[in-house]
């Protein structure tokens, strides 16, 4: 081989390298920090969320209602499909069949989930009943820092609105709750 030839192979290669330690480390980089979300939110799920849920989940059963609380761990399945992280509250009104709530998987919640690739926690809701048909609540996104109780405890009572008074909710250009 040239000497020639041998040099710029050896400048393609070096520059090879280059580029793959750099996109090594930046992939790196990305799963250490999605490691400190995903742990942070496992944390304000546990610390914040869950205690919260049940607090006001047993102001609800006083009232004759039920609720479960789940938690999830993000998941991918074979496919490649993610399953974000999760709590979720679900309600149990008691005007509806909870036995055909899980059978039509048709059931009042409220939840926070974790979406991993936008570094982003979102807290959700839905009235969706068997037999009373219902509506999803509006999404609010946060940064996982920004779930603190005050925040989190909004975000449950908005849910339980939304469950409870059937009305749609919606948060003003302002970011206050209101009902439509």
């Amino acid at each position: 081989m040239k000497d020639i030839s041998k040099s710029e192979l050896a400048s393609i290669l070096d520059k090879y390298d280059e580029d793959l330690a750099s996109r090594q480390k930046a992939a790196q980089k990305s799963k250490t920090e999605d490691e400190i979300f995903l742990s942070e939110f496992q944390r304000i799920r546990k610390e914040v969320i869950r205690p919260i849920m049940e607090e006001l989940g047993t102001e609800v059963r006083t009232r004759g209602h039920e609720y479960k609380i789940e938690e999830k761990e993000e998941t991918t399945d074979s496919e490649g499909k993610t399953s974000d992280a999760a709590i979720v509250m679900k309600v149990y009104p008691k005007d509806v069949d909870r036995m055909e709530c899980l059978r039509t998987g048709s059931t009042p919640y409220v939840g926070f989930g974790a979406v991993r690739y936008k570094k982003k926690v979102f807290a959700y809701c839905s009235n969706i009943a068997p037999g009373r048909g219902g509506s999803s609540g509006p999404s609010v996104e946060y940064d996982v820092s920004q779930i603190v109780p005050e925040v989190a405890e909004r975000e449950v009572v908005r849910g339980l609105t939304h469950i409870f008074s059937r009305r749609e909710s919606r948060f003003s250009s302002m970011g206050k709750y209101e009902e439509a």
